[in-house]
């Protein structure tokens, strides 16, 4: 079992779901953010599926592109279902098994994904990065040893060289900036820009207010004041024309048939199933999601 001394993004976001070996300081945080998100407690819990449900829809929308080889910024072994295996169950037995590499800046969470991962699993590797350094993430060792010259396997050395990418980026970035936090972001995914083969996509989410939503503005304070107190020391929410503005040289893909390329709220990204329930449709104005391709266009929906 991992354990966990102080609040971290994914702890907090596993709080909120169904996680049980959170620490109390997670739990805390939890705590707050249900008293002030749309629809409560349940509204809070629904916003951790939210999030994993639109990871799962870009990484399933990867793979239709014929992408096989994954960095997750954000190590998330909890669910039934972790993204590598339902990455494979995506591609089908006539395919290669997707690789995939979760990257964490939680030496707790990483550890606990090597074990969950396991010793013989090739394709899946994890390792302890820091987020703010894509160069530096993507030399890190995939082995524990921290030493970058060490000589050991590194992030770069699991993925093919030339092949297109599949760069994960969702639940993180609201927790890695200040007041300062688009020009900050935009020179982030900037440098993760550089590194990535054409042809790779790149998935985002992150917190939004619409300026003409006077409501869900009241909420975002409240929950920016929250996250900012806390030992996450931010949680940072954009308009929806800042988080667009992030995707700049990129052509955005379709949320769905009809739509403009354009950043939508999460659940309306290559949405399936039944409509969202109360709590959900609730929650699900304040997490906006995008996915862009470096290169040609992906795909026209009609």
């Amino acid at each position: 079992m991992m354990v966990r001394t102080a609040a971290t993004y994914r702890g907090v976001y596993d709080a909120l779901g169904e996680r049980k070996d959170c620490s109390t300081e997670d739990r805390h945080v939890a705590d707050q953010l249900a008293d002030v998100l749309p629809g409560g407690a349940a509204g809070a819990k629904a916003l951790s599926g939210l999030l994993r449900g639109f990871v799962k829809r870009a990484g399933r929308m990867m793979i239709d592109a014929e992408v096989d080889q994954f960095l997750e910024c954000g190590v998330d072994l909890s669910l039934r279902e972790p993204l590598h295996d339902f990455l494979q169950r995506c591609s089908g037995p006539s395919r290669d098994t997707p690789r995939v590499i979760y990257l964490d800046d939680d030496p707790a969470a990483t550890a606990h994904a090597r074990t969950s991962i396991g010793a013989g699993n090739s394709s899946t590797r994890a390792a302890l990065v820091d987020h703010r350094d894509p160069l530096s993430a993507m030399t890190a060792p995939v082995d524990g040893n921290r030493e970058p010259d060490s000589g050991k396997e590194t992030v770069r050395d699991c993925l093919k060289s030339e092949w297109p990418i599949g760069l994960i980026h969702c639940g993180l970035l609201p927790h890695l900036g200040d007041r300062s936090a688009p020009a900050m972001m935009a020179d982030l995914l900037r440098r993760w820009d550089v590194l990535l083969p054409q042809g790779s996509f790149i998935a985002l989410s992150h917190f939004c207010v619409p300026p003409s939503n006077p409501p869900l503005a009241a909420v975002a304070a409240k929950v920016e004041e929250i996250f900012t107190e806390s030992a996450l020391g931010a949680g940072v929410f954009l308009t929806p024309e800042q988080f667009a503005d992030l995707f700049r040289g990129h052509a955005l893909v379709q949320p769905a048939p009809g739509h403009l390329r354009e950043v939508v709220p999460v659940d309306r990204f290559w949405p399936d199933g039944p409509a969202l329930d109360r709590h959900s449709a609730a929650v699900a104005p304040v997490l906006w999601g995008g996915v862009a391709r470096k290169g040609a266009p992906f795909g026209l929906l009609g």
